[in-house]
């Protein structure tokens, strides 16, 4: 291994890039500067390695996922940038610019999709190869962005499962390439200068139109083109109105000091609950686009800082090393049924995805950027690895995830896993997940009756699961339901949540039920220490309604899906993955919301403690369906197994 390292750094550092070389950092050419700009490497660097400390949950960079979006200002002002030049210059050519693309993004990622797909074959289960096999086709034609946007939502595969949920960003940046100089061509009976503020124009509306879909339409904001599209234009206006070599270097040091720290904060600050990206891209994308302004042309206190030679090192490898980083920490997930990784396991994928990175950049990229290698010959290779991989993963799917490779009942219990037992929680109408309409049905979930008593059932997705438990255990009770996914149900007026979640329960809280009678509450949530406090409040203040009230507590929960946990505990015939698998500390937590109950004298339900009595979990029924679907959710027969527990009698008794 130091050998390998210190060949890297010989071969990565020492030797500089030729200045001449159109391919030389992740296909970007940069003729927009005059000259190499180590520094352009340093701020690459800086973008993967933040990305890959996100992802391996270092919580000192919460904000880490920004890297995404240094990297598209950085095509737009090396790619966009090379092209507008070209174009002003009447040099551009459509074919050479497609053939370049070709040759810098295809060779590494064909590498890195084999190797996927073999480690997909040997650690995936049926269903999850399925999955995989469907991202394989939509990666060969470059739209994974939309088949993770139409598969993302809570309940859907787990994203660390999914191997090559990364490369949605890579179909955003080749949409990009296609696009561009399809733009440039309807826009050619204008003048050159009128172009670029024709393209700074359509920058400016998808800046506004993701901020205006922000709200209702989160996950197609993040991961469409269209919403995305004014970040390369931002690397483009960093070309176009660069500040010229004969400014003052104060001001040179100043915007660039400004653009490093307005990157340096939006990666420590941000986190990934807040809104993003829209206007609270415009933080790192703007602070990029000082930094390449200030150091076009002359260097910078920060450009010299980002031109160290580790930061240079890493940057040139920063394209293989964001294809590789991912499926590590995917594989080693699933390889031990984890859902956070210790030190010891950070360090080791670290070591592992920079070794594959290096071997893909010098025996993979390098030689496939040689001008030797023709562009015919780069169009019939790269045409070749996509139609394979297209039939690849339409085979796979075909054979349902060829579940020969398992023992039949590791297959049937895997069949539970992610979704299963999701109608019965009424999403789209009584329960609001992140992907579905934000319009709640009140006729349906909330309309009471004079025949039965009526409870309302009120909560996040862990209030969701109990309902098809509920109506099935207790007839006699006509159970309303107001649910939504990461939505705390509590009274406080500034509670945290997307707007989905905040306005329904100001609508509950506010209004229905000062208007409305009902016999019960049932509070229910992925409860945590810190909504103790919040939670107190809203029990005072719904016994200030006389409404009666039942406390649901945390349920057991697991490090991986619990299907998943038992298939592979089958199939490796040990038992004790199970409870391994258990997330520690549920107990705790439980003992602290009994005694909250019992502090504000209501009855209190512990779906922990049902399937939990005695510290050893139950985790199938007598059938042997499993009872959770996933980390924690209940399945149907889950959902029964708690609602048995809940103490509702005193609803029916006083009805009757």
């Amino acid at each position: 291994m130091g050998q390998v390292v210190i060949s890297y750094f010989k071969t990565a550092v020492m030797d500089k890039p030729d200045s001449t070389t159109i391919f030389d950092q992740k296909g970007s050419d940069q003729r927009s500067a005059s000259h190499y700009r180590p520094d352009i490497d340093g701020l690459r660097a800086v973008a993967v390695l933040s990305i890959f400390a996100f992802h391996l949950g270092l919580g000192i960079f919460p904000g880490g996922f920004v890297g995404v979006d240094i990297f598209f200002v950085l095509s737009g002002y090396l790619v966009g940038g090379q092209v507008l030049a070209k174009v002003r210059n009447k040099t551009f050519s459509i074919t050479n610019f497609y053939v370049a693309r070709l040759r810098r993004i295809i060779p590494a990622l064909a590498f890195f999709l084999i190797i996927a797909t073999i480690v997909a074959l040997v650690v995936l289960l049926p269903r999850d190869l399925v999955d995989y096999s469907n991202s394989l086709v939509a990666a060969a034609l470059f739209v994974s962005n939309h088949y993770f946007l139409a598969t993302s939502g809570y309940f859907e595969t787990a994203s660390e499962l999914k191997p090559l949920l990364h490369l949605w960003s890579l179909a955003v940046e080749e949409q990009f390439y296609l696009m561009l100089p399809l733009l440039l061509y309807a826009l050619r009976a204008i003048t050159a200068r009128t172009v670029v503020v024709a393209i700074c124009a359509i920058g400016f509306a998808s800046l506004v139109c993701g901020q205006y879909l922000l709200a209702s339409h989160p996950d197609a904001t993040f991961y469409i083109l269209p919403t995305r599209f004014w970040e390369f234009v931002v690397g483009i206006a960093a070309v176009e109105f660069a500040i010229p070599a004969a400014k003052s270097r104060w001001v040179r040091e100043a915007l660039s000091a400004c653009g490093a720290m307005l990157v340096a904060g939006s990666i420590l600050a941000y986190n990934s609950k807040m809104p993003f990206p829209a206007a609270s891209a415009l933080v790192p994308c703007v602070g990029t686009a000082f930094i390449l302004a200030a150091g076009n042309g002359a260097q910078t206190f920060v450009s010299r800082v980002l031109a160290i030679r580790p930061l240079v090192a890493i940057g040139l490898v920063s394209y293989s090393l964001y294809l590789w980083h991912w499926l590590v920490i995917v594989t080693f997930k699933q390889h031990a049924l984890v859902s956070e990784l210790d030190n010891i396991s950070r360090i080791a994928i670290v070591v592992f995805a920079f070794t594959m990175a290096y071997i893909s950049w010098r025996f993979i990229e390098r030689p496939w950027r040689d001008p030797s290698v023709s562009g015919r010959t780069i169009f019939a290779e790269t045409t070749t690895v996509g139609v394979l991989a297209l039939i690849t993963g339409l085979v796979l799917g075909a054979a349902n995830g060829l579940p020969a490779r398992f023992n039949s009942d590791s297959v049937r219990l895997a069949r539970y896993a992610d979704d299963y037992g999701t109608n019965d929680m009424r999403r789209g109408k009584c329960y609001l997940s992140s992907n579905t309409s934000p319009t709640f049905d009140r006729l349906t979930c909330l309309s009471t009756t004079d025949r039965k008593a009526n409870v309302l059932l009120l909560g996040d997705s862990h209030g969701a699961h109990l309902w098809s438990g509920l109506q099935s255990e207790f007839p006699t009770i006509n159970f309303l339901q107001a649910t939504a996914s990461g939505c705390k149900p509590v009274a406080v007026e500034k509670a945290a949540g997307e707007a989905r979640c905040t306005a329904l329960m100001r609508y509950i809280f506010d209004d229905y039920l000062l208007r409305t009678k009902v016999d019960g509450v049932v509070l229910a949530a992925r409860w945590k220490n810190s909504d103790a406090t919040n939670v107190a409040y809203t029990l005072e203040r719904l016994r200030k309604l006389k409404i009666p009230v039942v406390l649901s507590g945390p349920i057991v929960e697991y490090k991986a899906s619990l299907p998943r946990i038992l298939a592979l505990a089958v199939q490796r015939k040990d038992p004790a993955i199970i409870k391994q698998g258990r997330q520690a500390g549920i107990a705790k937590l439980d003992k602290q919301y009994a005694a909250l109950a019992a502090a504000n004298n209501v009855p209190y339900m512990s779906p922990y403690r049902t399937l939990c009595p005695d510290g050893r979990c139950r985790v199938v029924n007598a059938e042997g369906t499993p009872l959770q679907f996933d980390y924690g959710h209940l399945t149907r027969e889950g959902s029964r197994v708690v609602a048995r527990g809940f103490p509702l009698t005193y609803v029916t008794d006083a009805k009757n």
